[in-house]
């Protein structure tokens, strides 16, 4: 018995099959289905599950000093916009409403400077529907 999970197997001499990608991780889905196989996976079945480093893998890793896409307000706003969607059809259950202020600004304690939440800022906790 081979363990494919992270090498790649050969069969014969000039052919070679890769391992296969977890869906949850396959950029050619729906970022939606990505995070149902996510929680399917992760015992979002049975609890709730922290979602936080996984919606990470939603933007594209940030080349040199640039930040990371994931902290832009307008990109929060736009995962907000698509929870919202995935709680209003049934397709998950989230543990509070934090998950509400993404892409919203709060001023920290004893700074002028605006900020807006994203999701290192706050703990969103998900599970899939009884």
């Amino acid at each position: 018995m081979s363990d494919t999970t992270n090498q790649q197997e050969t069969k014969g001499p000039d052919q070679t099959i890769a391992p296969q990608t977890p869906p949850e991780l396959d950029r050619k889905l729906p970022k939606y289905q990505r995070l149902v196989h996510f929680l399917e996976s992760h015992g979002g079945d049975k609890g709730f599950v922290k979602i936080n480093d996984f919606l990470k893998t939603f933007y594209p890793v940030p080349a040199g000093k640039e930040p990371p896409l994931w902290t832009n307000q307008g990109e929060m706003r736009g995962l907000k916009a698509l929870l919202r969607t995935m709680k209003e059809n049934g397709q998950v259950v989230f543990n509070g409403n934090s998950w509400e202020r993404l892409g919203d600004n709060y001023h920290t304690d004893g700074e002028k400077l605006r900020r807006d939440y994203n999701i290192t800022d706050i703990i969103i906790e998900a599970r899939l529907p009884d």
